[in-house]
């Protein structure tokens, strides 16, 4: 009898340890599933704040793109751009100007007794880079500009110029030019109400660049091709500019040309030595 007693006190001792060895591999079990949880837990919450940080530099370096893009422009660049010889631009004659110029019938706008030309762009803006140089070109034709800075557009990195600073003189014009958002689509300038309504009038609903040339003709959107400014220096922009077979010319000079007809128009082809018979000539093909 005490044989079987001992016998039955020793299987509830085993049957005790094995119970409780498998209850310490159950709770080890679960102790490792709760450090791989935190484990997992933690690696994704690391990656989050990766990702996190990544975005924060992106936007960072997004908007810390600073005045070291702006230099003062050189005269003598501002000389090549607006001496270009006139055989060139006589062979150029339209060129490769799109012809988006519409015809409008308004009050005539004037500025200090002047006809006036308005235009609306932003320094981020590729089409108001390539439509800046033609618009240099032409209006210095009638005057002079001073103030002018070299820029290159935050969108495709074109060479060109920036108004913001810049003052334009002339005898038979007023330039009014407006650039409302910085590289970084930040307001920059301010409109007038009268510049307002006519942007949001004739602009296709916000389109840069928007030129407004005296009450009688506008234009919203590059007018020739901005691509032929890729990849391209001031210097070798203004050097194709006296080239009337390269496609610089074409673009540049032929809106230029197209440019300055419209503007004869406004001032009653005066003076003389911009409105000469290659630019009377393509009047005809403005829009009436």
């Amino acid at each position: 009898m005490a044989r079987e007693t001992n016998k039955s006190r020793r299987q509830a001792q085993a049957q005790s340890a094995r119970e409780k060895a498998a209850a310490a591999r159950v709770a080890q079990q679960r102790a490792d599933q709760r450090r791989r949880a935190v484990v997992i837990i933690s690696s994704v919450v690391a990656l989050a704040l990766i990702g996190v940080i990544i975005a924060v530099a992106a936007v960072n370096s997004k908007n810390s793109k600073t005045p070291e893009r702006k230099t003062t422009a050189s005269p003598a660049l501002v000389n090549q751009i607006t001496s270009v010889p006139s055989a060139t631009l006589a062979s150029v004659g339209k060129g490769g100007a799109l012809g988006h110029l519409r015809r409008v019938s308004d009050t005539p706008l004037t500025v200090n007794g002047k006809p006036g030309v308005l235009y609306i762009g932003g320094e981020f803006c590729p089409f108001c880079a390539g439509e800046r140089w033609a618009l240099i070109q032409a209006l210095s034709r009638f005057g002079s500009f001073s103030g002018l800075q070299q820029i290159r557009s935050s969108e495709d990195n074109f060479p060109t110029f920036d108004f913001v600073n810049s003052t334009y003189t002339s005898k038979y014009l007023s330039f009014t030019p407006r650039e409302i958002e910085d590289e970084n689509h930040n307001r920059l300038q301010t409109m007038t109400s009268e510049q307002q309504s006519l942007f949001a009038k004739y602009s296709g609903g916000g389109n840069f660049p928007f030129v407004y040339i005296g009450g009688k003709y506008y234009f919203y959107g590059a007018d020739l091709d901005v691509t032929v400014l890729n990849g391209l220096t001031w210097q070798q922009v203004a050097s194709d500019l006296k080239d009337p077979s390269s496609k610089v010319a074409q673009a540049i000079d032929g809106e230029a040309n197209y440019l300055t007809a419209a503007l004869c128009t406004v001032t009653g082809n005066k003076p003389a030595a911009a409105c000469t018979s290659t630019i009377t000539g393509l009047q005809s093909q403005l829009p009436t």
